[in-house]
């Protein structure tokens, strides 16, 4: 071997070792300021207590979504209510010209 050949593999080498050094004791800083800002860890603060006209509000607000939802999901007890249903999810399904033209240009992967 050359005597250049061993200064470029040197030099290589402690450019990489500098980088690697440099890249191993980024993390213990990053930690150090970590350690300063807190325990990230506690517990939130409670939310303010509601007025019983707002507490009131916010449940009949849930059991309004609660029984839709238990409506939603209970079985239709006959063939017509089956048939309507259906056809109530296909046209929430139907998509428009211009949604169905969005939806394939972002599944393309072209901006339209």
């Amino acid at each position: 071997m050359s005597a250049d050949a061993c200064k470029d593999r040197r030099s290589v080498l402690q450019s990489v070792f500098g980088v690697v050094a440099s890249s191993v004791s980024l993390p213990h800083s990053a930690w150090a300021e970590e350690a300063n800002v807190g325990d990230d860890l506690s517990m939130p603060d409670a939310p303010p207590p509601l007025t019983p006209e707002q507490e009131a509000a916010f449940q009949a607000e849930r059991l309004a979504k609660k029984a839709a939802l238990q409506k939603k999901s209970a079985r239709p007890l006959d063939y017509k209510e089956s048939i309507e249903g259906e056809k109530e999810k296909q046209k929430e399904l139907k998509k428009s010209g211009v949604e169905r033209r969005n939806a394939m240009c972002e599944e393309l992967g072209r901006g339209c």
